[in-house]
């Protein structure tokens, strides 16, 4: 815990790559990557996709993870008399608990207020938002994700100073490794 790496080499020679392969997302050609289980790798790709006319609030609750959970208690919590939906409710209630969920929209609007986004509605759609500003979200989404590894690929691409340092002092305050490829 509380580990920092930096990952530098010219451009092409795997470091984006080599994240991926961390993160599961992209398998290795060979050897292993052994993680222990239950760790929840929080990942920063280069590469970000938001889906057509998603908001801010809904682009944060997606990655994190929330919305799968609250979906699924709405879902059941008609029929909570049944023992078996009971004991499932309640174990979604832990899990919402342990990420946070109760705290998301404070977290979401402290974070996006350090990244410059302060006067930004978060049911605004993203795809009305600058490049700069989606970067900014989509960091938002992975830090209020919750992780126990944070993997950073390029997460100073497209953010200004004022951000930089706000991320920097971030990344100091929190207690889990990470592993950040930068070019600043």
């Amino acid at each position: 815990k509380n580990e920092y790496v930096a990952i530098m080499g010219p451009s092409g020679s795997g470091k984006s790559t080599l994240l991926k392969i961390i993160a599961g997302s992209e398998k290795a050609d060979s050897g292993v990557v052994e993680i222990a289980q239950n760790t929840r790798v929080g990942y920063l790709s280069q590469e970000i996709i938001f889906e057509e006319g998603e908001s801010i609030q809904s682009y944060l609750k997606k990655i994190s993870g929330l919305d799968k959970i609250e979906s699924r208690m709405k879902e059941i919590e008609s029929r909570l008399d049944d023992p078996k939906i009971l004991e499932e409710y309640g174990i979604l209630q832990s899990e919402f608990a342990r990420m946070e969920g109760y705290s998301f929209d404070y977290r979401a609007k402290v974070i996006l207020e350090g990244f410059g986004l302060r006067d930004i509605d978060s049911n605004r759609s993203l795809s009305e938002l600058s490049g700069g500003q989606k970067s900014k979200v989509a960091l938002a989404g992975i830090l209020l994700k919750g992780f126990d590894v944070l993997l950073l690929d390029e997460p100073t691409n497209n953010l200004d100073l004022p951000a930089l340092i706000w991320l920097e002092q971030y990344i100091n305050k929190i207690t889990v490794s990470c592993l950040i490829i930068s070019h600043d």
